[in-house]
């Protein structure tokens, strides 16, 4: 090996180590880029899942003390209804209406139920009352139900009525008996069909 290939080879090598240290230091730097991005993306979702929980903690909270003061608007409609001194009910009655529309202001609303159909998901049905024409149809409310937006805060307690059992069987009878007439008819035009063609 000459003198002159010996030196340009030392003279390369340093520049050899450099590139390749040049080259670790990008590798460490996208390394710890990456680490820094999932670091940040799990804290994300950390506090993500943190802020749903307080709002989902805050919303519980909300209905159990809303619900609690249902206990309020339960005793100005007692007071509203047993009261019969015209001076007393005209005391009571505006506590009443502000009472009701701050719970309406605070997203709470009364439900509609006598007249309606019975639904367990918004209803207790305390009693059951045989009624004509009746059947599974609410006829009293014993205490009002509330909403609290799409959530039913509490279930309104009712009377439910119910169809007689012998008007029940009756209707079931009188059913019965015009589908088997409906078939009748069916079946002596289907003969008289079968006939006419056989002729």
């Amino acid at each position: 090996m000459t003198k002159e290939s010996k030196e340009h080879k030392e003279k390369r090598r340093p520049h050899d180590g450099s590139k390749r240290k040049g080259q670790d230091e990008t590798d460490r730097i996208a390394d710890l880029t990456e680490t820094s991005q999932r670091l940040q993306a799990q804290y994300e979702n950390f506090q993500k899942r943190v802020d749903k929980e307080k709002a989902l903690m805050s919303a519980h909270v909300r209905a159990d003390v809303l619900r609690r003061m249902l206990v309020l608007l339960d005793a100005f409609d007692g007071a509203l209804r047993h009261v019969h001194d015209p001076k007393a009910v005209a005391a009571i009655k505006p506590l009443a209406e502000t009472a009701e529309k701050t719970m309406q202001e605070m997203g709470v609303r009364p439900m509609e139920t006598v007249g309606r159909a019975f639904d367990s998901h918004y209803h207790e049905a305390l009693l059951v009352e045989e009624r004509s024409g009746k059947d599974n149809i609410i006829l009293e409310e014993f205490q009002k139900g509330y909403m609290l937006g799409d959530q039913v805060l509490r279930h309104a307690k009712v009377k439910v009525g119910k169809e007689p059992d012998e008007q029940k069987a009756q209707t079931e009878d009188e059913t019965g008996q015009k589908g088997k007439g409906t078939q009748d008819t069916q079946d002596k035009q289907d003969t008289g069909k079968n006939t006419g063609g056989g002729n």
